[in-house]
């Protein structure tokens, strides 16, 4: 796809298109800025796409932060992803107008270099897989509603036999009749069909004082158990019960 005449020769070579993890909706005109270091300003389109055009290298680090949202940055190849449109989900910051009986955590780490992973394992429903997944696969097949969104997701994949899981972050939808996604990252284990789950994942990034703040968009249950861990430091891991529809204060 490009754009020539006279004086102009531009090709676009990546669409990213920021989506609110609270609201789940694309996010347009909140002072977001997106960039890639060393390249050009993206062009801003009114839907809330930003197309950068020319890019000079096969794999770039996409840059996204301000408005009402904390700082996000994800690795990707140019060639991949040159005819698709990347959605990445964009975690409120503390100035998001959060809805006065929303459930939030709130709360600081000791080292503020961390961080801090977070998902509700007491969802009644979490998702599952399709069929067997096999570690040298580049993508998964997940049992989900059709009317929801998986592109640009963060999941906690565990096995319900195993104490540990891992972080597994989905790019875009390979084939929708399979509900197939690409995966960012391969992952380090294969999984079963039966007997494995998938979490929804919050992923923290705290403040410069080690402290951090995210609403929990998907807690509904009045009593509901968050498991908390920090990147690199598994055994560094805690359980806390939560009450919806309150701050709920958090420390690791």
């Amino acid at each position: 796809m490009g754009i020539t005449n006279e004086n102009i020769n531009l090709s676009v070579s990546l669409v990213v298109a920021p989506i609110d993890d609270f609201t789940g909706k694309p996010i347009s005109g909140s002072g977001l800025r997106v960039w890639i270091d060393g390249e050009k300003p993206s062009v801003v389109k009114s839907e809330g796409y930003y197309v950068f055009v020319n890019l000079r290298e096969p794999e770039v680090v996409i840059q996204l932060e301000g408005g009402y949202f904390q700082h996000q940055e994800i690795k990707v190849s140019v060639v991949d992803y040159c005819d698709k449109v990347i959605k990445v989900r964009m975690i409120p910051s503390h100035a998001y107008p959060i809805p006065s009986n929303a459930t939030c955590i709130q709360g600081k780490v000791e080292n503020k270099a961390t961080t801090v992973y977070a998902y509700c394992d007491s969802l009644k429903n979490p998702y599952k897989l399709l069929y067997n997944f096999d570690k040298k696969d580049d993508e998964v097949q997940i049992f989900h509603p059709d009317d929801v969104d998986m592109e640009g997701r963060k999941l906690y994949i565990k096995a319900k036999d195993k104490e540990e899981g891992e972080v597994l972050v989905l790019s875009e939808l390979a084939d929708p009749e399979k509900k197939s996604y690409r995966l960012v990252e391969k992952l380090e284990n294969s999984y079963k069909k039966i007997g494995t789950v998938l979490y929804p994942l919050y992923v923290i990034e705290p403040g410069e004082k080690g402290d951090f703040y995210l609403p929990l968009a998907d807690l509904t249950e009045k009593n509901s158990s968050m498991t908390f861990f920090c990147k690199g430091d598994e055994s560094h891991k805690i359980q806390k019960e939560l009450v919806s529809g309150r701050v709920n204060q958090i420390s690791l």
